[in-house]
């Protein structure tokens, strides 16, 4: 006797001979097996005087790869993005999404060191700008060097998660981010550098007035001070060979003009007034030719120096004078 039971998977009535209830059956509809159900009953149809329905063909449906299926509806943040964070921003917050990046992209064993990276060269590009004598444009360098690292890491990375199904993150977080990076950090920097100028420049007006009411000796210790300050404004330094030129005090003018020389050789400002210092120094010892050479190669820079060029007559009536009376009997 034959059983006679619908498929659970199909729908399709199967018939089945030589099987008992509990016992697996194959469902020649589907291709599925079941177990023939207590509900099973008995018919004296067989399979082989059955007329079944034909069946509507199922298209086959290829399953996607379980990467891509892992990866559906995954983001991550696209590295030439982040290398343009850098550039606009800072080095330390591109690098942090760098960083974070690693996991986006299924290496989360490289977020840690990605992540020590970025703040040692956020360090280096930092340290760099206070570098003495180091070109401007290298803290531009190293930050071009930051984001070149940041994109070509994680170039070939990005596009396999985009070809696997992973999507393209907002940077609205990073950006957000990056704002508020510089504003915490270079916020009170630059209030501090701000203050600081202002400090100094209204120093600077304060010895000023000295310097016109001619106090040079309380000028003095305050404009060296400031010297000390701010040693890269070349106006202290020669405010202070000023100084020392109105008070007499060639020798120490002398001193300063060349220790500023030192830092910035060939400035022909400075040469003029050391050469007007060593006028000073050859007059006062009696050396006119010497004297007046130098001052003819300070007015070669400033020709109009009326006062320098009464002065260069009168050194050349007293190179005269002297003259005669080294040869008279």
């Amino acid at each position: 006797m034959a059983l006679k039971f619908i498929c659970e998977h199909c729908k399709i009535e199967i018939v089945v001979r030589h099987l008992k209830v509990g016992e697996q059956a194959l469902c020649r509809a589907c291709g599925r097996e079941m177990q023939v159900p207590l509900n099973a009953v008995e018919t004296t149809h067989t399979p082989d005087n059955l007329n079944p329905t034909p069946l509507t063909p199922v298209p086959i449906v290829s399953e996607e790869p379980a990467v891509r299926l892992a990866l559906a509806g995954k983001r991550a943040w696209s590295p030439k993005g982040i290398h343009w964070l850098s550039w606009f921003f800072s080095p330390l917050p591109a690098g942090i999404a760098w960083a974070i990046n690693f996991e986006k992209l299924g290496q989360p064993e490289k977020k840690l060191g990605a992540f020590l990276v970025a703040v040692t060269l956020f360090v280096v590009v930092i340290a760099i700008n206070f570098i003495p004598g180091f070109p401007r444009f290298g803290s531009i360098l190293a930050n071009g060097s930051c984001a070149a690292l940041y994109y070509y890491t994680q170039k070939d990375l990005f596009r396999k998660f985009v070809e696997q199904g992973g999507q393209k993150a907002s940077f609205k977080l990073p950006i957000i981010n990056s704002v508020l990076f510089l504003i915490v950090f270079f916020g009170p920097l630059f209030a501090v550098v701000y203050h600081e100028q202002a400090r100094i420049q209204s120093e600077a007006e304060a010895i000023q007035k000295l310097l016109d009411r001619g106090e040079y000796s309380l000028a003095e210790p305050r404009l060296r001070q400031l010297q000390r300050d701010d040693p890269e404004r070349p106006e202290f330094h020669r405010a202070l060979i000023v100084l020392y030129m109105n008070a007499g005090k060639y020798d120490s003018a002398l001193v300063s003009v060349d220790r500023y020389l030192a830092t910035k050789p060939g400035d022909s400002a400075s040469m003029a007034v050391r050469n007007l210092a060593l006028s000073h120094i050859f007059g006062q010892s009696g050396q006119f030719d010497s004297a007046i050479a130098r001052v003819e190669l300070y007015l070669s820079y400033w020709p109009d120096d009326s006062a320098q060029i009464s002065r260069r007559n009168a050194l050349r009536e007293l190179a005269e004078r002297s003259s005669q009376k080294s040869n008279s009997p």
